[in-house]
C-alpha cells in the first residue's frame, strides 16, 4: 500500500511548479532574444529584407531601404521579461520615438515592419525553443517519483 502525505504532496508539486515555471521563463527570455537579433538584422543594411525598398529621400550613394542612418534605432531593439504570481511576459520594443513610423509607415513612407518581421522569421526557432524550455519544466513536474513525495511501502506494521 503507498502511503502519501498531503503535505509532503503540496511541498513536492509546488517545488515541481516552480521549476516549470523557471523553464518556461527562461524559454521566453531566450525567445525574446532570437527576436531581437533579428530585428537587429532587419535594421542591419546589406542584410536587411528591406534592402532593395526604393526612398527618394535617400539620396547619398550606398544607402538602401533598410532603417539604417546612425544606427541608433538597431543599437535601441531591447527585451524585457516579466512575471508576477500568474503570468510570465515578453516584450521587444524600442524607446526611440521615430520607431513607430519606421515600423508603420507613413503617408510618405512605406512601412518596414523590422520586429513583425522578426516575430514571423522566427516564429518556428520560438516554437521550438519554447518546448524545449517549457517542456523541460513540465518535465521535471511529470517525472516526482513516490519516493520523492514521501511515499512508502506500507509493512502492515
Amino acid at each position: 500500500m503507498l502511503r502519501i502525505t498531503g503535505d509532503e504532496l503540496v511541498a513536492k508539486l509546488g517545488k515541481s511548479g516552480e521549476n516549470a515555471r523557471k523553464g518556461l521563463q527562461k524559454g521566453i527570455e531566450k525567445a525574446c532574444l532570437s527576436i531581437v537579433d533579428e530585428a537587429k538584422r532587419n535594421c542591419t543594411p546589406g542584410q536587411s529584407p528591406y534592402d532593395s525598398m526604393y526612398f527618394p529621400s535617400k539620396t547619398r550613394a550606398g544607402q538602401t531601404g533598410a532603417p539604417f542612418d546612425t544606427g541608433m534605432l538597431r543599437r535601441s531593439i531591447t527585451s524585457m521579461v516579466s512575471s508576477d504570481d500568474k503570468t510570465i511576459s515578453g516584450a521587444v520594443g524600442t524607446n526611440v520615438e521615430y520607431a513607430v513610423y519606421v515600423h508603420e509607415g507613413t503617408s510618405k513612407m512605406q512601412a518596414r515592419p523590422f520586429i513583425t518581421d522578426a516575430i514571423r522569421a522566427k516564429r518556428g526557432e520560438i516554437e521550438d525553443i519554447m518546448k524545449k524550455y517549457g517542456g523541460d519544466g513540465l518535465k521535471e513536474t511529470e517525472t516526482v517519483s513516490e519516493s520523492d513525495i514521501g511515499a512508502s511501502e506500507d509493512t502492515g506494521e
